[in-house]
């Protein structure tokens, strides 16, 4: 009985030691596959270093709050915002009549204006590669200068042609938009460049939002004071029956608006000294300029109004019992309308 025992013991014991040899094994082999995945990572640089740091660091109200606030305070953030608003307002104020000539004088259709609107569109990406090869180190101020003189100044012999009866036709009438997506091209390009350079780190985000917001609110304004502007011009530029009667004076009148329109696209260079010249002179600036809370005040305060007043001017606008003020680009109202009479007398 002794000697079976010892016999059964033995073969458990040489069953065991394969299992236990495997085992070890298989542990080595695991080992040694870590080891080598670890080599590898530590070969391969992280794509974007310290982003784990940056994750895990959580950035308080507070301190965003004081970042920005640090930003909008310098000198240099004013200019900037103040060109932003500034050079497409100015700029932007264009004759009402644009649109009527368009329709009832060049008798642009809806396919030809959509057609050549998506060659401008392919144009204007051509600039933008055109900008990026040739054109990165070029003066910005330079580059919008001869830009906005270069559109005005080819457009002109487009409307004026058309104004005066001299060639009426919508594919001339369109050739200009062809021509122009290049130059647009290098602005759109300029304005980027300085949302970038006036960026700090962790507020860029904040910087694109008011510089292209500021950007975006010159044009609503520029309208509302188109409206109004061009609403004193005798006969009316809004009225379709003056372009079917088509008299001399009356294109004479047109004329004279576009004239005027040329006017502000020409005037909005003034502002071109508040624009950095170049991306070193944008980052001498934010170091060097001064820093005071009234430049923040100005920058916040010129944004609400803004928002604020092209919000009423064009709702005005929209209200059929308001369009008709001359405030908002109408002929004028003769009385107080029902509703506003009603309202003083409640």
């Amino acid at each position: 009985g002794g000697k079976t025992k010892t016999t059964t013991v033995g073969k458990q014991q040489q069953q065991q030691e394969p299992t236990t040899t495997k085992k070890k094994k298989k542990k080595k082999e695991k080992n040694l596959a870590v080891a080598i995945l670890e080599r590898r990572r530590a070969a391969v640089p992280p794509v974007t270093p310290n982003l784990s740091v940056r994750i895990v660091r959580r950035v308080s109200f507070a301190e965003y709050r004081a970042s920005v606030w640090s930003l909008l305070r310098s000198r240099a953030m004013l200019t900037v915002v103040l060109y932003q608003l500034f050079t497409p307002l100015v700029g932007g104020i264009f004759t009402t009549a644009a649109g009527e000539v368009k329709q009832h004088w060049a008798q642009v259709k809806v396919l030809q204006n959509a057609t050549f609107s998506l060659a401008g569109l392919l144009l204007f990406s051509y600039g933008l590669h055109l900008v990026k090869r040739k054109f990165l180190n070029v003066s910005w101020r330079a580059m919008t200068a001869v830009t906005t003189i270069f559109l005005n100044v080819l457009d002109m012999p487009f409307t004026y042609l058309t104004v005066f009866d001299v060639v009426r036709n919508q594919y001339f009438f369109l050739g200009e938009i062809l021509v122009a997506e290049i130059p647009a091209a290098a602005n759109f390009v300029i304005s980027t460049f300085v949302v970038v350079e006036m960026s700090e780190s962790g507020s860029e985000g904040l910087v694109y939002g008011l510089l292209t917001t500021t950007s975006n609110l010159g044009a609503p304004v520029a309208q509302a004071i188109s409206d109004q502007l061009f609403s004193f011009f005798q006969p009316s530029l809004s009225d379709p029956r003056n372009y079917q009667s088509d008299t001399s004076a009356f294109r004479t009148t047109v004329a004279a608006s576009f004239t005027l329109s040329y006017f502000f696209a020409f005037a909005s260079l003034a502002f071109l000294p508040l624009l950095p010249d170049q991306k070193e002179d944008a980052q001498r600036r934010k170091k060097f300029a001064p820093a005071k809370d009234a430049y923040a005040y100005v920058s916040v305060a010129l944004v609400v109004v803004g928002l604020v007043y092209s919000f009423l001017i064009n709702a005005l606008a929209v209200w059929p019992r308001t369009s008709c003020l001359r405030a908002v680009g109408g002929p004028g109202c003769s009385k107080l309308s029902s509703f506003v009479q009603e309202t003083l007398s409640s």
